[in-house]
């Protein structure tokens, strides 16, 4: 279950100890942006040992550290998996999870992200191009693209299932009022026969 991988990082920034409704609002912003990050880049760990939260000791005002042990896993692990809060997962189902569960945490970074997407892209392949060999930049940077390309994919999967639905509703509301019609056209015609009788 994907989604209580998710929440399980989530229940444990809830039991921070006099943690705020506002400090909390905040770590959970940067705890998804964590998750797209990390599925953008194919990251292969991000266990409890991976990131974690400051606490201002003067005020006792919690925020989200900064990312590190971040890993190019197409270097040194399986590309489809992910070790997220202790758990193996399937890379493609957590994406899965998010967009279906979270979408509402996570939709307006989304759609910013695909928007400049091709900024994005142009600024990651000068930073692995000087930094990597050419393989590893090109396994990298096919790899990234390939996830933003999921991401896209599943955004229009999303816009037909709402518009499906939508038009689901339709369709039952357009059978009732046919039903409606055909009954009454049945009364009237079963009317004028008795009164023609």
């Amino acid at each position: 279950d994907y989604k209580m991988v998710i929440d399980y990082g989530l229940n444990l920034l809830k039991s921070l100890p006099s943690i705020t409704e506002d400090d909390y609002k905040k770590i959970e912003e940067k705890y998804f942006d964590m998750l797209i990050f990390d599925s953008i880049v194919s990251q292969s760990e991000r266990n409890f040992k991976d990131y974690g939260i400051l606490c201002d000791k003067d005020t006792r005002r919690y925020s989200f550290a900064s990312l590190f042990d971040n890993v190019f896993p197409s270097i040194l692990k399986n590309n489809d998996v992910i070790m997220l809060n202790g758990i193996v997962c399937n890379r493609y189902e957590l994406i899965e999870c998010l967009f279906y569960n979270y979408y509402d945490k996570i939709e307006v970074r989304v759609k910013n992200l695909l928007d400049n997407k091709n900024k994005y892209l142009s600024n990651i392949d000068m930073i692995l191009k000087y930094n990597l060999d050419f393989n590893n930049y090109s396994m990298i940077f096919n790899n990234i693209i390939s996830n933003l390309n999921y991401f896209e994919r599943l955004i229009k999967e999303k816009t037909l299932v709402s518009n499906n639905s939508n038009a689901g509703f339709a369709n039952v509301v357009q059978v009732l009022i046919g039903m409606i019609a055909i009954v009454a056209f049945s009364v009237f015609i079963g009317y004028l026969l008795f009164v023609m009788q």
